[in-house]
């Protein structure tokens, strides 16, 4: 989870929210403060690389008098910060790493270098790189930001014994804010139909532009030839994503690649190492974002918080969805020992079952023995 603190103490108010304005469309956000602006510190909204700095159109001038224009990549935050009206410190130009919460200017005080406005920052918000034609409104990302000078949060311990497998982002559009719901629930999901986790995601990032956009927070797949594991990260955990209609805000979604409800246990246990990995990603939430690592399994009979899949909205939250995913051959067992295994809670039993095959088996063993 990123840790992003607001760009002003505490005590700022939004002089110009983002959108539609007399004199043409804002797209950005103004902070300031009552009294006066000029001044008073500029924070890191997020760590980053500096990569303009200095006068700029609209922003004023001359250096350090202007801009400075941020990059994060995705262990950062992701996207590019764009701040205005503002004077440089000395040591923060282009090329500079900051680190979130850090001091990086001024507000400029003077309007003479300022672009003519009174002192204020104007922050803009470039989700996917640099493109002044895909800003988005900047108080989406600062949800859940700490004011300068707030420690930040202690990490929770991290998941021991991580499993193998190959993650990287794709990112989707398809997604909101959380509207500072706490999430208390780890759902998993099927995909009905064929493909993989990068099939999946690419398929989720078409759904962008339509009438039924849908996303999942991970898509996962097992290779059945080496058996090998993918994740592919399509929306960030701090953002809801479009998962379970009346429980988005509320829950973090991982679908299965390539899988489908009416699967039997046999099926289901011909990609183990896809279970597992699962598992991992569902404890390593559930520490992050403080939810007990429960496993609600058929026939839903618990509250939550913990860990479910998509019927369980269905059956027991009846909260508007109508999924049966993951259907009635999913190894409940199997993925709560798992579960056990990477929240330290009690020791992974031996698996036997006369409907996996030998090979199957052995990749059973190899995870939880």
């Amino acid at each position: 989870m990123t840790t992003r603190y607001w760009p002003l103490e505490k005590g700022r108010i939004v002089t110009s929210p983002f959108g539609n304005r007399d004199g043409g469309f804002h797209a950005g956000v103004d902070f300031g403060f009552p009294g006066g602006s000029g001044k008073r510190p500029v924070y890191a909204i997020q760590s980053g690389t500096v990569i303009y700095h200095g006068a700029a159109q609209g922003y004023g001038g001359p250096d350090p008098a202007g801009w400075l224009v941020i990059d994060s990549d995705d262990s950062q935050g992701g996207g590019v910060l764009e701040y205005g009206h503002i004077i440089r410190l000395p040591h923060i130009k282009t090329g500079s790493k900051v680190v979130a919460g850090e001091q990086i200017a001024i507000i400029n005080p003077q309007s003479s270098s300022n672009g003519g406005t009174a002192p204020h920052l104007h922050l803009s918000d470039h989700p996917y790189g640099y493109s002044p034609a895909q800003k988005q409104d900047p108080l989406r990302r600062l949800a859940g930001a700490l004011d300068p000078g707030t420690a930040k949060p202690k990490e929770p311990a991290p998941v021991t014994n991580k499993p193998d497998f190959n993650e990287y982002p794709r990112w989707t559009t398809n997604r909101q804010n959380r509207n500072k719901t706490k999430i208390d629930l780890f759902l998993l999901h099927t995909q009905e139909g064929p493909g993989n986790a990068d099939s999946l995601a690419n398929y989720l990032i078409s759904t962008e532009n339509g009438n039924n956009p849908v996303s999942y927070h991970y898509t996962v797949s097992e290779d059945p030839k080496d058996h090998g594991v993918t994740v592919v990260d399509v929306v960030d955990t701090d953002y809801a994503s479009y998962s379970v209609a009346n429980s988005n805000n509320r829950s973090i979604n991982l679908c299965f690649a390539g899988s489908r409800a009416g699967w039997s246990r046999a099926q289901w246990l011909q990609i183990p190492r896809a279970i597992d990995v699962a598992a991992y990603l569902a404890v390593a939430d559930c520490k992050k974002y403080g939810i007990p690592t429960n496993v609600i399994v058929p026939p839903y009979n618990k509250k939550p918080p913990g860990i479910s899949d998509h019927r369980y909205c269905t059956k027991y939250l009846k909260d508007g969805n109508t999924h049966t995913d993951l259907g009635d051959g999913f190894p409940w067992d199997i993925f709560a020992a798992a579960v056990a295994k990477y929240a330290g809670t009690a020791p992974a039993p031996a698996v036997t079952d006369d409907l996996i095959s030998p090979a199957v088996l052995k990749l059973l063993a190899d995870q939880f023995l």
